[in-house]
């Protein structure tokens, strides 16, 4: 389906009878890369940690968070 199909559709209604759908709810978030695979996201409801902090977190995580790869090659 073509992006004009798309608004054609969505400016003339449903003809199913259905409502349309309610308000999609949004909020701003933070992602920060903790390791390799692993991520944080932070609420922006949320207070951040200091930078110290998080690379206290991130650095945990990396010691932690290891690839099944990583594993077998310490055996």
């Amino acid at each position: 389906m073509s992006l004009a199909e798309v608004r054609r559709e969505l400016s003339q209604g449903s003809d199913t009878g259905e409502e349309p759908p309610s308000e999609v709810l949004r909020s701003a978030w933070t992602r920060f890369e903790l390791a390799p695979g692993l991520e944080l996201h932070v609420s922006s409801a949320l207070q951040v940690p200091s930078p110290s902090k998080l690379a206290e977190l991130a650095e945990w995580c990396r010691l932690h968070f290891r690839s099944s790869q990583e594993d077998e090659s310490d055996d």
